[in-house]
């Protein structure tokens, strides 16, 4: 019995031992993971710390990148490290560049984990404030109807005389000086197309195309004259040999559009730089947003004709060596930024910005009046607002007019 007894104990401290010694392999495990788990955290906390400590130099590296791109400093090649003395410049490309009328700055900045890309779009920060500049040939300027004008204005002799209408209470209100303007106006920057391009089909992009300004441009020729029901965006030229109508169902950003004659559908809504040689045409209700161009340039005569409720943000320009193109605002139209015409201009509209012309036209059904304007409105812009750089040798601090990333 004894020994029963004490083999019975015996066996009892043997399972009491086992079981104690797989309680210690269980907490061991789960230390172990426990453990395991912390250095994970740990580990990946550390990489994501690196990650948004690389992310955020390269950020702060783009600012600084950004903010000398507006300098002087930057010319027309590209460059590499060229100022290596700099800090902030090394891994750093800078490449200066036209896109139409618009000054355009691409860089790109890395470390050996990622990089940043930014295409800049450049203006200036406007001079002084003019609302209106009529050269000066030799005709007083006539103002009739309810006038106002909000800033400076250089005209003719640097007087203006009322323009009588039947039926027609002149109200003239000019809220700045008047000034005498010389008899030519200031010179105009070119419209620049890209050197080379890649040309791809039409019909393969009916899905919608987006190039970045990073690639090569691509060039889509429309021989059918009508564009339509397609999204295209970026680095593109569209091109067509005849007269392009666009249609209202055409989505058209940040890309540069060269025909003779091209015209606008109603409704249309975009954001586009244009180059004619006859016919640039906005039907009703278009809608150019910020930074839109509308370039008219030949040697004989053209028109820009621009038709009610629609607006430009940007600016509207006719070149004209003879003198023989017109612009047209009819009644309800509207241009944010500048407005330059070397012929007539035939204003209906209202303005917001600066207005140059070699002379204004107005007729009624009974008569026409060379340089001459009634209901004319020109309202200045807010002081934090920009310009293109559209005029040769001008020099003014540059400002970013649009940020592409």
């Amino acid at each position: 019995m004894k020994m029963l007894r004490r083999f019975g104990i015996l066996s009892r401290k043997r399972k009491v031992k086992a079981k104690s010694l797989s309680y210690v392999v269980i907490t061991l495990l789960l230390v172990s993971i426990v453990l395991a788990t912390i250095v994970l955290m740990v580990t990946y906390f550390y990489k994501i710390a690196n990650e948004f400590e690389n992310q955020n130099y390269l950020i702060e590296k783009s600012k600084s990148t950004r903010n000398f791109c507006k300098s002087d400093f930057v010319n027309d090649d590209v460059f590499l490290n060229k100022y290596s003395n700099i800090s902030f410049l090394e891994k750093v490309a800078v490449r200066k560049s036209y896109w139409g009328v618009l000054e355009k700055i691409q860089f790109k900045v890395w470390n050996t984990k990622d990089t940043l890309k930014e295409t800049l779009f450049l203006g200036e920060k406007r001079g002084e404030a003019i609302s209106l500049y009529i050269s000066d040939n030799n005709k007083q300027l006539k103002l009739g109807g309810k006038t106002m004008i909000q800033e400076n204005i250089y005209i003719p002799n640097g007087t203006y005389g009322e323009l009588y209408i039947p039926k027609t209470l002149n109200q003239i209100s000019i809220s700045k000086l008047v000034n005498k303007s010389k008899n030519k106006l200031p010179d105009v920057n070119d419209f620049f197309l890209p050197k080379s391009c890649e040309l791809i089909d039409l019909e393969s992009v009916r899905e919608g195309f987006s190039n970045s300004f990073f690639s090569p441009t691509k060039k889509i020729i429309v021989n059918g004259g009508v564009l339509e029901g397609i999204k295209i965006e970026g680095n593109v030229v569209i091109e067509s040999p005849r007269k392009l109508l666009i249609r209202s169902n055409t989505r058209l950003l940040d890309l540069l559009i060269v025909a003779p004659e091209i015209i606008f559908e109603n409704g249309f809504s975009g954001n586009v730089q244009v180059l004619a040689s006859k016919l640039i045409k906005l039907e009703r209700n278009v809608t150019l947003n910020y930074p839109s161009v509308l370039y008219l340039k030949n040697d004989r005569q053209g028109s820009i004709s621009i038709e009610s409720g629609s607006s430009v943000l940007g600016a509207v320009i006719s070149l004209s060596e003879k003198k023989q193109s017109d612009i047209i605002m009819e009644e309800n139209t509207k241009v944010v930024g500048d407005l330059y015409s070397q012929g007539k201009l035939f204003f209906k509209g209202k303005m917001f910005g600066e207005m140059m012309a070699h002379e204004l036209y107005f007729h009624t059904n009974e008569s026409e009046h060379r340089n001459a304007a009634t209901d004319l409105k020109i309202y200045k812009l807010p002081n934090f607002t920009h310009q293109l750089k559209l005029f040769k040798g001008k020099k003014s601090s540059s400002r970013i007019l649009k940020c592409i990333k």
